[in-house]
């Protein structure tokens, strides 16, 4: 007897396969609601489905790991370390009241971070 493996397909099977995804997620993350100027502008992509600007928000980040968008158009971003920023108009400001106790080793440390409003 042999052993047959069940392949289940769904309405989002083809999309992920075409790489729409990925290229839909960076539009996102790139093309957010920050206004920049021109001269931000570190590279240009394009691919089968979309044009890709990517810009420079910000500098001297050590290991920026997860972006929040807020509704004014600030953006939070996560360091590893245990550090969160709110950035705007290229400036960043780190956010107080974090815990002390923020363990950075391996794959640990501030991960995420997600707005709630």
């Amino acid at each position: 007897m042999t052993e047959q493996t069940a392949t289940r397909t769904t309405p989002y099977t083809s999309f992920f396969r075409r790489g729409r995804l990925p290229a839909i997620l960076a539009g996102t993350l790139f093309l957010s609601p920050l206004t920049l100027p021109a001269d931000d502008v570190v590279g240009e992509y394009r691919t089968q489905y979309e044009h890709i600007r990517v810009v420079q928000v910000t500098d001297g980040l050590r290991h920026p790991w997860s972006l929040a968008f807020l509704p004014d158009g600030r953006m939070l971003v996560t360091e590893r370390e245990g550090r969160l920023h709110a950035v705007e108009n290229g400036e960043k400001t780190e956010v107080s009241g974090l815990p002390d106790d923020i363990l950075a080793t391996g794959q640990g440390g501030l991960m995420e971070v997600l707005a709630h409003y």
